[in-house]
């Protein structure tokens, strides 16, 4: 994903899921290179030294490289997969570490529904659930965000709020135990778009051959079916969005490279990104 950063103006749409989206963006930090870097307002700058202390929420993940968070709770090392949180009033700072560098992604977010999230400690930044790397395919779902922030297409702020909400449950709320486990099993697939099957399976406490059977009875396909028809679909939406590039696509979708997502979208669909845009363009 290239670097860029969006701070945005309130407008009608705004809030619509309970979460107000504010800025984002994402930053390749190099070994030793300044941080913060330009291009925020005063009020979101910061020097280590000093620290910071924000009026919204933000999800940071270091997608790559290591670094070091710290507040007035204590500091812990930050490594490649893992996502933390920024709390309004709450002093804080962070860097890359200046050996490695990071790769960061973040979005800020506020409203009611927030606060009273935070009221009940399900946001807190202290807590253990942020101590362990965020899922691929979670980390995708925070690029399709960012892409949708950036692009702006029609209509994009309530999907892009939708998202982010989406998220932040995935992270802080744990399915519960008593879940019907090949709903939960449907989740994970479409959630995790590389995860195997086979784990995905043992997770709901059956065979394989027993989770295909069954999940076809309740779903009425098979679970690689339902599967290729979500990817197909969240694939669809950031195609259609004007500029946005096959590899980018790809890279929120959790793909290692543009070939091989173009190979499970033709899996799937039929026929390569590039010829679905183009088709769709056309029509």
């Amino acid at each position: 994903m290239t670097d860029h950063v969006q701070y945005l103006p309130d407008d009608l749409d705004a809030g619509l899921w309970g979460l107000r989206l504010s800025a984002g963006g994402s930053a390749r930090i190099a070994p030793g290179q300044a941080y913060p870097v330009v291009g925020h307002p005063e009020s979101h700058l910061f020097r280590w030294e000093r620290g910071r202390v924000l009026r919204e929420f933000q999800l940071v993940l270091v997608a790559s490289g290591s670094g070091h968070y710290e507040d007035r709770n204590g500091s812990r090392q930050i490594a490649a997969g893992q996502a933390f949180l920024l709390v309004p009033g709450r002093w804080h700072r962070y860097r890359p570490d200046p050996d490695t560098g990071w790769e960061e992604r973040w979005f800020a977010f506020d409203g009611p529904a927030i606060r009273r999230l935070h009221q009940q400690n399900l946001l807190d930044p202290a807590s253990s659930i942020w101590q362990r790397p965020i899922a691929a395919t979670l980390r995708g779902r925070i690029d399709e965000v960012l892409v949708l922030l950036h692009r702006r297409p029609p209509a994009w702020r309530p999907e892009a709020e939708a998202l982010a909400a989406a998220i932040l449950a995935r992270i802080t709320v744990p399915a519960s135990d008593g879940d019907d486990p090949l709903r939960v099993a449907a989740s994970r697939l479409t959630s995790d778009l590389h995860l195997p099957i086979e784990v995905v399976a043992t997770k709901a406490g059956l065979s394989a051959s027993q989770f295909r059977q069954r999940f076809r009875q309740l779903h009425g396909c098979s679970p690689r079916r339902y599967r290729q028809d979500a990817l197909v679909s969240r694939a669809q939406r950031l195609l259609a969005m004007p500029g946005t590039t096959v590899s980018e696509v790809a890279e929120a979708l959790g793909f290692s490279d543009h070939a091989h997502f173009t190979r499970g979208f033709r899996r799937a669909s039929g026929e390569s990104p590039t010829t679905w845009r183009e088709r769709t363009d056309r029509g």
